[in-house]
């Protein structure tokens, strides 16, 4: 068994990424600060495609339910549904299965990076992805060979991961996007997603507000990040939000920002410290004794251990 860094009751942010094009599973990372990460099993997936019974891995999000469980959904490929599975420890697995939340709509081409969101006030899961639907909004210019697809933002809301109400149209700007997510702040809600635009070029990261989480969204910022960024996760650390993004185009890395109101905001990219590879995650807190666990597990890496002790 690994030593592991002592306990002292700390909690930790954990990570997820896939790596190339998502056929191996899910890599995870962990940081005790949000700025430095450490990959838990850097040469392959922390969690198997195997393991998830699915045939490919893009976008994966988790989300911790207040009664310790982890739920964890993902893009599976390019039909209208999404993976999921569920885990009390982030090592085992169960429920496996897709979730196709776009079946009344026989049009759909896809459903892409679907997105947790825990109500608390009404103690239901809210989950976001994009789709196109094919005629419902024309045409619009796209990446070379992406043409056709004209996305928004669909949402639906469950309890339990089996019984789900019927799905809406959640976000439209008037434009094509994906990758919505969402944080909460002083009491308001807001939605960070990609503007998917090509021509005129867009592809960046922009925000919109409101004071209930189903919304309506609206006062949408300008572009917050680079061109060819995608995949936004916010993490409160401290007194800031900060929002990680992908920038999947040349020069490839992984970007952040941060802010305090989502009014200003600050490039903190040179401050951080990503695996090699790291794509399109989300970010959660976990608890020292489960990040401890996942530092005793064989899947992890002896490099790891001793990257997180102290």
């Amino acid at each position: 068994m690994n030593e592991t860094p002592p306990s002292n009751g700390d909690s930790y942010y954990l990570f997820t990424s896939f790596r190339k094009r998502g056929e191996d599973g899910v890599y995870l990372a962990l940081s005790r600060d949000g700025y430095h990460w450490t990959s838990l099993s850097q040469d392959k997936p922390f969690i198997s495609i195997e393991e998830l019974k699915t045939g490919q891995v893009r976008d994966p999000c988790i989300g911790l339910a207040p009664d310790g469980t982890f739920h964890l959904v993902w893009t599976s490929g390019g039909n209208p549904s999404f993976g999921y599975a569920r885990s009390q420890d982030l090592i085992h697995w169960h429920g496996q299965r897709e979730i196709e939340p776009m079946g009344h709509e026989p049009d759909t081409r896809n459903t892409w990076a679907p997105e947790l969101f825990y109500d608390e006030e009404n103690a239901q899961w809210l989950i976001l992805w994009s789709s196109t639907i094919v005629g419902r909004w024309g045409d619009t210019p796209c990446l070379p060979g992406w043409e056709g697809f004209n996305q928004r933002i669909f949402g639906a809301t469950t309890r339990d991961f089996e019984t789900f109400s019927d799905t809406r149209l959640f976000f439209d700007p008037g434009y094509t996007c994906i990758d919505a997510a969402i944080a909460k702040a002083h009491g308001r809600y807001y939605l960070l997603f990609k503007d998917e635009r090509f021509e005129p070029r867009h592809l960046t990261l922009r925000l919109a507000s409101s004071d209930h989480l189903e919304g309506p969204y609206e006062n949408i910022s300008e572009a917050l990040t680079p061109e060819y960024t995608e995949g936004a996760s916010a993490l409160e650390i401290g007194d800031y939000f900060t929002v990680y993004y992908d920038r999947y185009w040349q020069p490839q890395f992984y970007g952040a920002i941060r802010t305090k109101d989502f009014q200003t905001w600050e490039d903190v990219t040179s401050q951080m410290s990503f695996p090699p590879d790291h794509r399109h995650g989300s970010v959660v807190q976990i608890s020292g004794a489960t990040a401890r666990g996942l530092l005793q597990s064989p899947q992890c890496d002896a490099g790891a251990v001793e990257a997180l002790k102290g």
